[in-house]
């Protein structure tokens, strides 16, 4: 009976090792099923950050904050404070619309 639970143990170890070492390749598969455009990431962050000024403002009231833009390799990251989260939800729209804006980092808020 011992060695047939040595056995076992030894299976069920190489097992998870077997199982363990195939997890190990994940981040290549997602290399390759998640496409970067090369159209946007052409665009240069002084360009998107201007871009994403100028459509904020198309927001009513929005031209008299101070909201800060930053811009870099797409990531854009919007601060400053406004009047209603309508406003917050306006211009994390049109930022999302920009061309060469991946990711948008909201810190905007509203004054209390």
């Amino acid at each position: 009976m011992n060695k047939n639970y040595l056995k076992v143990r030894l299976s069920l170890s190489a097992v998870v090792l077997l199982l363990l070492m195939g997890c190990n390749k994940p981040s290549e598969a997602l290399n390759v099923l998640i496409p970067t455009s090369s159209k946007s990431s052409s665009v240069p962050d002084s360009e998107v950050s201007q871009k994403v000024q100028i459509a904020f403002l198309s927001i009513p009231g929005f031209e008299a904050f101070d909201i800060d833009v930053v811009s870099r390799k797409g990531d854009v990251r919007i601060s400053g404070v406004v009047d209603s989260q309508s406003q917050i939800d306006a211009a994390l729209k049109l930022a999302r619309e920009i061309d060469g804006a991946h990711t948008i980092n909201n810190q905007l808020t509203v004054k209390q």
